[in-house]
C-alpha cells in the first residue's frame, strides 16, 4: 500500500514539473516574440542598431528555445527527436537552466512585472530538480513516446 502512494506522489510531482515547464517554455516563447515585435526600433539609427541586435538575437533565441521546451513537453516527438540532449533528465535539466539563465534579463516594456526574473528562475529550478534526479538514476530514461534508439 504504501509502495503504491510512493508512486502516486512521484507521478503527481512529476506532472507538476511537466505542467511547470510547459508553462514556462510557453511564457519563453512569449517574450521572445514580445521582444521581436519592437523589432522597428533597430532601424532608426546606427546607434539603435548596435546596442539593439544583441537583445533581438536572444529574442529570436528564446522564441526558439521556449517553442523546443512545449513541444518536449507535449512529447511531439517529429520535432524533438533531432534534440537528443532533451531524452534525459540531465540534458533538459541543462537546457533549462541554460534557456532560464537568457530570460533573467528580459524586461518588457510598460510591465512593471518582472516576468523574466519569476520564469527563468522557476525554469532554472526545474532544470535543477531535473539534475538531481538525473544523479539518482543508473542509467538515462527515454520518454514512452520513443519507440526506438535516437
Amino acid at each position: 500500500m504504501a509502495k503504491s502512494d510512493d508512486n502516486r506522489k512521484g507521478e503527481v510531482f512529476g506532472t507538476i514539473i511537466k505542467v511547470l515547464a510547459f508553462i514556462c517554455g510557453a511564457c519563453i516563447a512569449a517574450a521572445g516574440v514580445i521582444g521581436l515585435l519592437g523589432i522597428k526600433r533597430l532601424f532608426d539609427s546606427a546607434d539603435a542598431f548596435k546596442n539593439n541586435i544583441t537583445f533581438f538575437v536572444t529574442m529570436f533565441y528564446l522564441v526558439i528555445f521556449g517553442v523546443l521546451i512545449v513541444l518536449s513537453e507535449l512529447n511531439v516527438y517529429a520535432i524533438v527527436k533531432h534534440f537528443g540532449f532533451m531524452f534525459s533528465y540531465r540534458g533538459a535539466g541543462l537546457f533549462y537552466i541554460y534557456s532560464g539563465t537568457l530570460v533573467l534579463g528580459v524586461n518588457i516594456q510598460d510591465v512593471d512585472f518582472p516576468i523574466g526574473l519569476v520564469v527563468g528562475i522557476t525554469i532554472i529550478v526545474i532544470g535543477i530538480i531535473n539534475l538531481i534526479v538525473s544523479c539518482f538514476l543508473s542509467k538515462p530514461v527515454k520518454p514512452a513516446y520513443v519507440k526506438h534508439d535516437v
